[in-house]
């Protein structure tokens, strides 16, 4: 099925797959520490970020070597314009959370904002 995928797909491919690991292991984790009644803290539901960070950069470095390997004539977007549009989008949350709302910036979204970002990177090799 996937035979006919190049070498650069499939590194996307296998980093998607490897995001998904890390999501479950992530989810799991926020399950277990943050549930109303009984939530588990410290290192009894702590462990389960430890797979959900390798799974989670093996991810990242397999679909920026896959996006990247892509010829950068035939992309849609620069990619510096996609990380410099990422970083902008991240201020701009940033400052829209804790100033505006009066909200405590959490880590979550740094992550959405990096996920984000790097499937626009992965569209953008797609693209081409």
């Amino acid at each position: 099925m996937f035979s006919d995928f190049d070498v650069q797909t499939r590194q996307m491919l296998t980093g998607n797959l490897l995001m998904i690991g890390c999501c479950i292991f992530y989810l799991a984790w926020w399950l277990i520490a943050f549930k109303p009644q009984g939530a588990v803290k410290g290192l009894r539901s702590g462990w389960l970020l430890i797979p959900a960070l390798l799974f989670g950069v093996a991810a990242v470095i397999q679909i920026v070597q896959g996006s990247g390997a892509v010829e950068s004539s035939a992309l849609l977007f620069p990619r510096n314009m996609v990380l410099i549009g990422g970083i902008v989008v991240y201020i701009i949350l940033l400052v829209g959370t804790s100033v505006l709302l009066k909200r405590q910036v959490t880590t979550e979204l740094f992550l959405i904002v990096g996920w984000t970002t790097l499937m626009f990177l992965e569209l953008n090799a797609l693209f081409a």
